[in-house]
């Protein structure tokens, strides 16, 4: 321990007690939180921790103490509030950990982080920023998290996905609630605060949410044609995490109930939680956890107000928060010890983790695009799942557009076998409910046979396809694809099929050709209904 290291232990403590004898919070880390556990401190900021004993010393006469202006202005000059009311440390202190987290440093940011990091609110540290899908995430020392998505040329994806909450948004104008930005260039920026995996109604996420328009503006500001390309290119390294994902749902499953909700963006950021089916929104208890390449906060425990409660700690590149809110009026799920135990149990999950991949070596990527599901890509290169998995150590976390899954070799293309005995003799086991068959094809792979129907659905023209396993003759999926443009029926109209991703249709009411792409049911340049690749 360096003599810097022992004088600012004396600072702390001086610090807290001081600070108690005058009714203070006891966060002197608030000081500089960015570098909270940087070995190396500067003369700097014992300095500043010296003028704030001074500072400290005369509120403990007077028995006063100053609180700073923690309001900013949005684009419309209204003052807001920036920060929650202090916080104030529990006693009881977290296990440390054996190594320091890294400071953020601007050569480490990707291009998303340089432009994130001017727009995040006051206490905010950017911890990770990366694609394939544009992604910022940003926490304070309170445990509130902040996450920016970035869907370049994505409106037409955020319709379908969100709806009426996107149908009164113009380009460049924000949603009504403030979190989403429709840009100029077809762009959707969000900006969400939560606590606890809890998009919940609190009066502290209420204030944060006041600042989310300046965030997405700004961030829409920042998007030239240079910088959406810089953003198109990012891509972060799969982790494997499947493990480790499973060992922190168990101990929650232990340790508070039986889990009912979880997240996850990729294997580098996820959570376990469990919420309240009587107050949803309201009553939330959590674990979440991100791969905190680009900083770290404060370890410990805080009580954000009378009805949140939050715990910390970095650990092996992650960035663990345990978080426990209560409805109003209601007691908090978990109390300040329970927090910190269960946060104690979730630390050796996370130190244990290492990144090991005994998987096979793949022999080619497929890039993963709106449309796709895991079984449509193993159809297409005539694989199963499970034969994805032997090259894909975590599958499952490889759920975005643009994450890359690897595939096994040997795997061929799936074409049209030269033998087709029999595939006359399968039928639809089933259709969706008002489907009108038109006509219908049938071919077969060397695994499979598909029974493609053009008709009409209850919304207009439509496409069924059906999927047998060949040598069963079970069913194996099926899949209706509404055509929006079309009032139906569709007819296919392709005699010899041999490219299997461009199938020929028409519309019989107005005599519009397409093709259709057996895998993903879509066609080439009707608008269709999208699939949920995790699906």
């Amino acid at each position: 321990m360096t003599g810097v290291d022992e004088l600012d232990g004396e600072i702390r403590r001086a610090v807290m007690e001081l600070g108690d004898a005058a009714g203070l919070p006891r966060r002197f880390d608030q000081l500089d939180h960015t570098q909270h556990h940087d070995p190396l401190r500067s003369t700097g900021r014992v300095l500043l921790a010296a003028v704030s004993i001074a500072a400290l010393l005369v509120a403990g006469v007077y028995g006063l103490a100053a609180v700073g202006d923690n309001t900013a202005t949005n684009t419309a000059g209204t003052p807001v509030t920036s920060l929650a009311p202090p916080i104030t440390d529990v006693t009881r202190p977290v296990p440390e950990t054996s190594m320091p987290a890294p400071p953020m440093t601007p050569d480490r940011l990707s291009p998303l982080g340089q432009m994130v990091v001017p727009l995040l609110p006051d206490g905010f540290t950017l911890l990770y920023a990366n694609g394939p899908r544009p992604t910022a995430v940003a926490y304070d020392e309170r445990g509130i998290r902040l996450e920016i998505t970035v869907d370049l040329d994505g409106a037409d994806t955020i319709r379908n996905q969100v709806g009426s909450a996107l149908t009164a948004v113009e380009q460049g104008e924000i949603a009504s609630d403030g979190r989403l930005l429709l840009s100029a260039n077809g762009d959707v920026i969000q900006a969400n605060f939560s606590v606890a995996a809890c998009l919940c109604v609190l009066d502290v996420l209420d204030d944060m949410r006041l600042l989310a328009p300046d965030i997405v503006t700004g961030l829409a500001d920042k998007l030239d044609d240079s910088q959406r390309e810089l953003i198109r290119g990012l891509s972060s390294r799969p982790i494997n995490t499947a493990d480790l994902r499973q060992q922190v749902t168990d101990l929650v499953e232990t340790d508070v109930d039986d889990v009912n909700g979880s997240r996850l963006l990729e294997s580098w950021d996820f959570n376990v939680s469990v919420r309240s089916l009587s107050d949803p929104g309201e009553t939330s208890t959590a674990i979440e956890a991100v791969r905190a390449e680009n900083g770290s906060i404060a370890d410990g425990l805080v009580r954000v107000s009378d009805n949140i409660v939050s715990a910390s700690q970095w650990v092996n590149g992650w960035q663990i928060v345990v978080s426990s809110v209560g409805a109003d009026g209601d007691p908090l799920p978990l109390t300040d010890t329970e927090v910190q135990d269960l946060l104690a149990k979730a630390i050796p999950l996370f130190a244990a983790w290492s990144d090991v991949d005994n998987t096979e070596q793949g022999c080619a990527t497929h890039v993963i695009a709106t449309g796709d599901s895991f079984a449509s890509i193993a159809d297409r290169y005539d694989l199963t799942i499970d034969d994805l998995r032997t090259v894909n150590a975590d599958l499952d976390a490889l759920q975005n557009i643009g994450s890359r899954v690897e595939i096994p070799c040997p795997a061929r293309f799936a074409t049209v076998s030269d033998d087709q005995t029999g595939v006359d003799s399968f039928e639809h086991t089933n259709t969706f409910s008002g489907f009108t068959i038109f006509n219908t094809i049938r071919f077969a792979t060397e695994r499979s046979v598909y029974v493609v129907s053009g008709g009409q659905g209850n919304a207009g023209g439509a496409i069924f396809i059906e999927r047998f396993d060949r040598s069963t003759r079970e069913s194996e999926a099926m899949t209706e694809a509404p055509i929006s443009d079309c009032a139906g029926p569709i007819e296919i109209t392709d005699d010899a099929i041999t490219d299997l991703a461009a199938i020929a249709v028409t519309c019989t009411t107005n005599g519009t050709t397409d093709t259709v792409d057996i895998f993903t049911a879509q066609t080439a340049s009707f608008t269709d209904e999208l699939e949920d690749p995790t699906e």
